[in-house]
Order: structure tokens, then sequence, then C-alpha cells
């Protein structure tokens, strides 16, 4: 099994355009051949950052 995790920091004025482009993405992840997960995780302390795993 191979887990690929990234992380990103969003710029605040982009921040909900980033929700409508992770859900994208995570939709897409998830229908690929082989994928059994994608998630992305939010960070409480700091909003702007956000955990692809």
């Amino acid at each position: 099994m191979i887990i690929v995790t990234g992380n990103i920091v969003a710029k605040a004025q982009t921040l909900d355009e980033l929700f409508v482009l992770a859900l994208e993405h995570s939709r897409r992840s998830r229908i690929e051949p082989g994928c059994l997960s994608h998630a992305i995780h939010q960070d409480c302390e700091n909003q702007l950052r956000f955990v692809f795993f």
C-alpha cells in the first residue's frame, strides 16, 4: 500500500474557492482505480492549512 500525504496553506481571500476545488479533487481521487480512501482535513489551529491524506 502506498500512502500519499500533502498539505497546503490557503490565502484567506481564496478559502471559499479552495473548499470547492478540494471537494472536487477528493471526489475525482476516490473513483480512481486502486484508491481506497481520500480525505482532506482542516487544521483546527490554522483554518488556512489543509492536509490531504
